[in-house]
């Protein structure tokens, strides 16, 4: 699965030389898209995000970004990000 989910950002432009590009718009989806689903555990709390992610060569694709709050932690740390 990891393969086809770096494929798919390949081909919308991300690669090793602009990974910082992809991060910081991941991070504004977290910020901004829409909270689809929030579950709670005694280990965190999951918080499934859904919102749109424009490719270096300006074309836009929805993505569902999935974060997790563990217990005991500050922030979000993501765990995975795909096509919507």
């Amino acid at each position: 699965m990891g393969r086809w989910k770096a494929n798919f950002f390949r081909s919308m432009g991300f690669n090793e030389t602009n990974v910082n590009e992809l991060k910081d718009a991941l991070i504004e989806i977290a910020k901004t898209g829409e909270v689809k689903s929030v579950t709670t555990s005694p280990f965190g709390v999951k918080y499934v995000v859904e919102g749109k992610i424009v490719a270096p060569h300006g074309k836009a694709s929805a993505i569902l970004t999935v974060w997790v709050i563990e217990s005991g932690e500050a922030g979000p740390r993501l765990v995975t990000a795909y096509p919507a």
